[in-house]
């Protein structure tokens, strides 16, 4: 594509949402059989979509359900949590497809998927698993379910290590 158009590569692709909707579309355009790998592009595209919001949601839900198995015993209990939150997920992600869903979705892209954001989510991980669940008490779980108690070094790690280091940029 660039050197159809005569330019340097940097100047054609760039990151973000143009990527998949311009610069893609316009590189299997230039392929034998346009419309089979355009079809397969978009196809994948939605199939990835599908599959991560299926996942997103059905880890919510399957935590929630454990959380609380007594609420959910009940007749229709947990279809109806389910559709709940499916109709509020449908809701939300509802404002990207108007006018300013662009602006909604770079915001999401730009904060939501930065070091910053990693690092506080893994400095968070650590903290609930190794300090307010317990690393010891974490191994005594994986020694009852693999027979075998990890090395005292993943316990300093989950306490003290991964925490300070993801401080460190």
């Amino acid at each position: 594509m660039a050197q159809i158009q005569g330019v340097s590569v940097d100047s054609v692709v760039q990151s973000g949402p143009g990527l998949a909707f311009i610069a893609y579309p316009q590189a299997t355009a230039l392929m034998p059989l346009p419309q089979f790998w355009t079809i397969c592009f978009f196809l994948m595209l939605i199939l990835l979509a599908v599959d991560s919001h299926f996942v997103a949601v059905e880890g919510f839900i399957t935590t929630i359900s454990d959380l609380f198995p007594k609420f959910f015993r009940g007749p229709r209990k947990h279809e109806i949590f389910v559709l709940i939150i499916c109709t509020s997920s449908f809701l939300v992600h509802l404002t990207l497809v108007t006018e300013g869903g662009i602006y909604i979705f770079q915001l999401i892209d730009f904060y939501g998927s930065t070091r910053v954001c990693q690092n506080v989510m893994a400095i968070c991980e650590c903290l609930a698993v190794a300090w307010i669940f317990g690393a010891d008490r974490l191994l005594n779980n994986i020694a009852d379910m693999t027979g075998q108690r990890p090395l005292v070094f993943f316990k300093l790690c989950w306490k003290y290590i991964i925490p300070l280091l993801s401080l460190v940029h």
